[in-house]
């Protein structure tokens, strides 16, 4: 054999049987088939595809970022563990409860009632990682073992919005209820709401690449399926239901229209605008929502 064709071995430019006995520095079988490194990096990218659960959780995160050719989600990309999660997981199995206490703890910062020093409330965003908490929504999804496992994480999922959605304004010193209103309004449209959305991108977006980490394809199908929940919307009807009702419940109706600037008019307009999408459930609310639209009008042409 001539060196010219040793060295195209070496460098792996052709495909040709070996049976020179160095050639097990670089394979195992003599009688196998050298490939060329193009191909064994196509195949090594089209393994990278498909990710089982046990590397999620063992390995790390996985977050989406937009395609700058198509603007659509790329192909998830891992991230490291963090130590706290590795020491929790060596003590203790991985479950749902567990999986799930660890998101909700995580989410605290997003929500204000939990932000206990004025260190907190300044640093809040400093300690809320998107990639970590949607690591968290997959490590749920992980631990889940049957269909019923995960309708009930849907559920828990509701019930801890509606909880911190419901107790935003437990902190406010407004008086007057449309100041109230436009505060609140102000903390959970610009501030907590894209939050939401962006830690259950992993349950709300499953159509796009979410569903291909999972082998399984039970797994797979629940994500699909549960591609329908809208949890904007359902954010904004939490909202309504539990932080502007109680409060158009409470006042009265022949009260004294308060002053407010511009910004803040803008921000009343766009809550009553929004909120005023979803079909009210009852007479009450609908009455309550025609009070709070007239009251508006009235406010704004005086």
């Amino acid at each position: 054999m001539k060196l010219r064709d040793k060295w195209k071995i070496y460098l792996g430019l052709t495909t040709i049987k070996v049976q020179c006995p160095c050639f097990f520095l670089f394979h195992n079988d003599e009688n196998r088939t050298t490939t060329s490194n193009l191909d064994s990096v196509k195949s090594k990218k089209k393994r990278r595809k498909t990710i089982s659960d046990a590397s999620i959780v063992s390995n790390g995160s996985l977050v989406s970022h937009p395609s700058i050719d198509k603007g659509k989600l790329s192909i998830l990309k891992r991230y490291k563990m963090s130590h706290r999660l590795t020491a929790i997981d060596k003590l203790r199995p991985l479950t749902v409860l567990v999986a799930w206490k660890q998101l909700n703890i995580a989410m605290r910062p997003i929500f204000p009632q939990h932000r206990y020093t004025e260190q907190d409330k300044k640093n809040w965003k400093k300690k809320v990682i998107i990639e970590d908490l949607n690591f968290l929504v997959l490590r749920c999804i992980c631990a889940c073992e049957a269909i019923s496992d995960f309708e009930e994480l849907l559920g828990n999922m509701r019930i801890g919005l509606i909880i911190d959605i419901s107790l935003l304004g437990m902190n406010s010193n407004e008086s007057s209820f449309l100041h109230y209103l436009v505060e609140v309004w102000s903390i959970f449209y610009l501030e907590i709401l894209p939050y939401i959305e962006a830690t259950f991108l992993p349950v709300t977006f499953a159509k796009f690449e979410i569903a291909q980490l999972f082998e399984e394809p039970m797994k797979t199908y629940w994500l699909k399926k549960s591609a329908n929940i809208d949890l904007k919307l359902f954010s904004i009807w939490v909202f309504r239901k539990f932080v502007v009702m109680p409060k158009l419940k409470k006042t009265n109706r022949f009260i004294e229209i308060p002053q407010l600037n511009t910004q803040q008019q803008i921000l009343l307009v766009q809550m009553i605008s929004i909120i005023s999408l979803i079909k009210p459930q009852d007479e009450s609310e609908d009455l309550l929502m025609n009070w709070l639209n007239e009251l508006t009008l009235k406010f704004l042409y005086v």
